[in-house]
């Protein structure tokens, strides 16, 4: 039987490869048995699906920043600089 190190590899390895039958049989028998591994199984599917999400949206907004995002983020960096001015002059 597998340890949990090489379940949870398995389970990474299935989101970027496809798993073999009896890699899919060990994990099956392994969670069913580890409370701690059957979650590790939940959230890097979650964490998969987030990811899948994010990736549609952002590519339909990727046309990038608006005017209004871009005048904060300007705002805050002059901002971070000035304070940084103010710290090294000290």
């Amino acid at each position: 039987m597998r340890s949990c190190d090489q379940i949870t590899r398995l389970l990474s390895d299935g989101m970027e490869r496809p798993l073999t039958w009896m890699e899919r049989i060990e994990i099956k028998i392994h969670i069913s048995m580890c409370t701690l591994c059957r979650s590790y199984e939940h959230n890097v599917h979650r964490l998969h699906d987030i990811l899948s999400y994010m990736r549609e949206h952002d590519e339909a907004r990727h046309s990038g920043l608006s005017r209004s995002d871009k005048a904060r983020l300007k705002a805050r960096l002059k901002k971070e600089i000035d304070l940084e001015d103010d710290s090294s002059s000290d």
